[in-house]
């Protein structure tokens, strides 16, 4: 519960008269201020309170911690039945605005279909195929693939780099005998494309096994 509405304290004359009391953070007001309204259920409109700032300090709090205010309000409608409803709104619209370029904020969903086979020259050969959607950007794609053995972390996988192309050529001659493979691609927008942004997730992984002594 906010300090304005902790504090809150409100009494009658029981003649026309509404009295309200209650304070707010100086650091808080001075960034934005808080506005006290009234409603009533008979009338239910929120009618701002007028308020002042209460000079007389007589709280233990440090003399600069808080402001005080008194607020008043002059009403017709006293009598069993009638119930109010205090609430506070900043005194200033509270609003953030972000300038966005979304030609350089892009990012396109992982490639789809990653999938590899064995050459006759017992090379490995992966494909893909640019994400749904993602097409529009034709040939100006970028991808990242990255493979490494099954048991070693991806920050010690070999990566490489490629544009206008959805295939990748792995020699055998790079690659361990009678090992597991695990491969996985991620795309980003080309400098031909006109857009720029960040990677894709990756790829759904892919694995293969070289054959037992591989040249």
């Amino acid at each position: 519960e906010s300090i304005p509405m902790k504090s809150l304290s409100c009494y009658n004359d029981y003649n026309s008269q509404v009295t309200c009391t209650w304070m707010e953070h100086s650091k808080a007001h001075a960034l934005v201020g808080m506005i006290l309204y009234q409603m009533d259920n008979i009338i239910m409109e929120n009618k701002e309170m007028l308020c002042k700032r209460h000079t007389e300090n007589d709280l233990h709090e440090a003399p600069d911690s808080y402001v005080h205010w008194v607020c008043c309000n002059t009403t017709t409608n006293f009598g069993i039945g009638v119930g109010y409803i205090y609430s506070f709104k900043p005194n200033k619209m509270l609003q953030a605005e972000l300038n966005v370029d979304l030609f350089q904020n892009v990012q396109t969903l992982p490639p789809q279909n990653l999938s590899v086979s064995l050459t006759g020259s017992g090379d490995f050969l992966l494909t893909w195929k640019a994400a749904d959607g993602s097409q529009g950007l034709g040939d100006a794609l970028e991808y990242e693939v990255t493979y490494k053995r099954q048991w070693e972390s991806w920050e010690k996988a070999a990566s490489l780099l490629f544009s206008n192309t959805t295939r990748c050529h792995l020699s055998h001659e790079d690659l361990v005998p009678g090992s597991i493979y695990v491969a996985r691609v991620r795309a980003r927008p080309g400098w031909a494309s006109g857009f720029s942004g960040r990677y894709s997730e990756w790829s759904m992984e892919v694995s293969f096994e070289t054959p037992e002594g591989s040249v």
